[in-house]
């Protein structure tokens, strides 16, 4: 870990230090382009100045110096521009630039330097096809302009070049190309021992400073990441037992036949347990729960009930129905279904969570009990016999049609009475003393009563 801090401190200063010298070789280069490009400028202004001042000096020696001067006007302005050049060499007006006159003789160009001396010396002669002197050749061929080019000395230079028609010479200032390069390259490699130097120094100082700084940034590291296994470690425990609190809950919710729902009414998205997709007939693992989904599945006689019980949960905060589902598979299901809204602070319904249960086998039961006892009730109403049921108190908790027919109340009017509320007190007191006796011995007898009509007194066993 430490030497990998290392390496990356390194890489960073490296990267610094690449940074700097582009930066500094691009500069470098900018300020080289520049300085190339203002004495392309001067070289192209200073030759058309000089052009036009030697023709115009040449237009005046042919007026005027044509016999006062031995070799006649021609050789008077040559004499004149070397006489000129001198005195601008010997004050520093020449701008670093050197300056040849040359002329085509016989396919040679014939050079007539202007520096050094002044004078004319020995003529130096290059070929008019070689590869030396371009800017003069072109000066000979009538143009003018500028280029970078080999000169008659091989070197390669910077030169404007102009044609001096009247003379018949071509006109070339030039400057060696290597004189605006050097300084450059003697600046770019002092500036780069300078700034490696410095970023040495400051590598140096970096790590000085850097160094408790990693030693401190790998201590919290390694605290973090001990942090961070514990959290793990935490968080995997507790999911885990999340996980087996789910399956346990998925689990009773499917032993109870239970589903549990909660619906964003804000966004209408819904989220269902297992067992709620179980007790509409769906599969957890590939339907996608929705509202609309859920009304789809709600039998056609029961969706009112089911939209008004949540209409009212919108306004009472809660609901408790039953209705009726049609699976998949077209079997009908009941569902018993209970919910709680959930309102923002402006009193809008923003959630509702709710339970619904599967009581399909309790309406079963429920039917096949209703029906037993329309069956049982069917019997009763039949039979000659008179037959009632009290419970400990002796309340009257059902009688048939034939108690009815004698003594003319009805087994609803019945319910909740006592003998005492029907019978004279003498009867009712037999009858009390006779249910204590059944209920005293607690088996089956069989005993004479005797009951009040409006023909007389009947007795019954």
């Amino acid at each position: 870990m430490r030497i990998n801090a290392r390496y990356k401190i390194t890489a960073l200063i490296s990267i610094m230090a690449i940074i700097t010298l582009g930066t500094l070789f691009s500069t470098l280069f900018s300020l080289y382009n520049t300085s190339f490009e203002q004495s392309r400028q001067r070289l192209s202004e200073t030759v058309k100045s000089q052009a036009h001042l030697m023709d115009a000096v040449a237009k005046f020696d042919v007026v005027h110096s044509s016999e006062d001067v031995e070799g006649g006007a021609f050789f008077a302005t040559i004499q004149q521009i070397l006489d000129a050049h001198s005195r601008m060499h010997k004050a520093g007006l020449s701008e670093g630039f050197e300056f040849t006159l040359a002329k085509l003789e016989n396919d040679q160009i014939v050079f007539i330097e202007l520096a050094g001396q002044f004078h004319l010396g020995k003529l130096k002669k290059v070929p008019f096809r070689s590869t030396f002197a371009e800017p003069m050749r072109r000066a000979l061929s009538g143009e003018s302009g500028t280029i970078i080019a080999l000169d008659y000395r091989g070197e390669e230079v910077l030169a404007a070049y102009e044609p001096l028609k009247l003379l018949g010479l071509g006109l070339v200032a030039k400057i060696d190309v290597k004189e605006i390069r050097d300084p450059f390259i003697l600046a770019g490699g002092i500036l780069t021992t300078v700034a490696m130097m410095l970023l040495l120094l400051g590598s140096l100082f970096f790590h000085r400073i850097g160094n408790p700084l990693v030693r401190k940034l790998q201590r919290s590291n390694r605290e973090m990441e001990q942090l961070v296994a514990e959290r793990t470690a935490t968080l995997a425990a507790a999911n885990e037992q999340l996980n087996n609190y789910m399956v346990e809950l998925n689990t009773a919710q499917s032993i109870a036949n239970l589903g549990s729902w909660h619906w964003d009414m804000v966004n209408n998205s819904e989220r269902w347990s297992d067992q709620a997709f179980r007790n509409h007939g769906l599969d957890p693992e590939t339907a996608a729960p929705s509202f609309e989904l859920f009304l789809d599945f709600v039998h056609p006689d029961d969706k009112k009930i089911v939209l008004d019980a949540i209409e009212e949960a919108n306004s009472n905060g809660s609901y408790d129905c039953e209705f009726r589902v049609v699976r998949p598979d077209q079997s009908v299901a009941y569902l018993h279904s209970q919910a709680k809204v959930t309102y923002d602070d402006n009193g809008k319904a923003i959630a509702m969570d709710g339970t619904a249960i599967d009581i399909s086998d309790r309406k079963k039961a429920e039917r096949e009990l209703h029906e037993s006892e329309q069956r049982l009730q069917s019997i009763l109403d039949n039979t000659t016999t008179v037959i009632y049921l009290k419970d400990l108190e002796g309340k009257y908790l059902l009688t048939n049609n034939q108690w009815t027919k004698l003594f003319g109340i009805s087994p609803e009017d019945m319910v909740g009475k006592t003998d005492y509320d029907v019978f004279p007190e003498e009867v009712a007191n037999a009858f009390q003393k006779n249910d204590s006796k059944v209920l005293k011995e607690n088996r089956v007898m069989e005993i004479e009563e005797y009951a009040p009509h409006d023909d007389g007194v009947h007795t019954y066993i």
